[in-house]
């Protein structure tokens, strides 16, 4: 994977570091494979306040990661497009579950919420609507788990919990580390 950058204001360090992220960020979410499918670019603001325009190339052939620095500080980010990331890069397709849930959108930002779920972050209260079982509950569960040093699992499963807000309706929770928690803790560990 080559990155090409074109700096204007900002260091090239910097502008890779940008390409990098984003680059990683759309090969690792089928979801963005609709929104490109659907949309010729998507827009994303920056920390700094600028935005972030990001296209495939129309080059099917170019397999670099173009960024570069406009005059007002915005940036422009081009990719290659999809089929060299699902094989050069082993990026899966979309799949066939995403396509026929998601398959009727058609703007990005009817996209962009449902990313979180992909990558498997909800908070606590949406969890505890799935399994069908109080807040409260859980939430006693995962600080128990917290305060037990002995067993990784309860460890793995206290660690993917973001309990940064005082209410735990609030909590984040990375399904996929609280689900290995569980399974750890319940079955892997005997």
């Amino acid at each position: 994977m080559e990155y090409v950058v074109y700096a204007n204001e900002r260091k090239t360090d910097q502008l890779m570091e940008i390409a990098e992220s984003h680059f990683s960020m759309f090969r690792s979410s089928p979801f963005w494979f609709l929104v490109f499918q659907s949309k010729a670019y998507v827009e994303l603001g920056s920390k700094d306040g600028a935005s972030i325009f990001c296209k495939l190339n129309m080059d099917a052939d170019d397999e670099c990661v173009y960024i570069q620095e406009d005059e007002w500080l915005s940036l422009s980010i081009t990719l290659p497009q999809m089929h060299h990331w699902e094989t050069e890069f082993e990026t899966a397709g979309v799949p066939k579950w995403v396509r026929m849930a998601y398959g009727d959108m058609h703007e990005w930002s009817e996209v962009f919420p449902l990313l979180r779920f992909w990558d498997g972050s909800v908070r606590l209260d949406e969890l505890a609507i799935f399994l069908n079982r109080p807040v409260s509950e859980i939430a006693r569960e995962i600080q128990t788990a917290d305060a037990n040093r002995f067993d990784i699992g309860q460890q793995i499963l206290a660690l993917s919990v973001s309990m940064t807000s005082t209410d735990p309706t609030d909590w984040w929770i990375d399904v996929r580390g609280f689900l290995l928690g569980t399974l750890y803790s319940r079955v892997i560990s005997y």
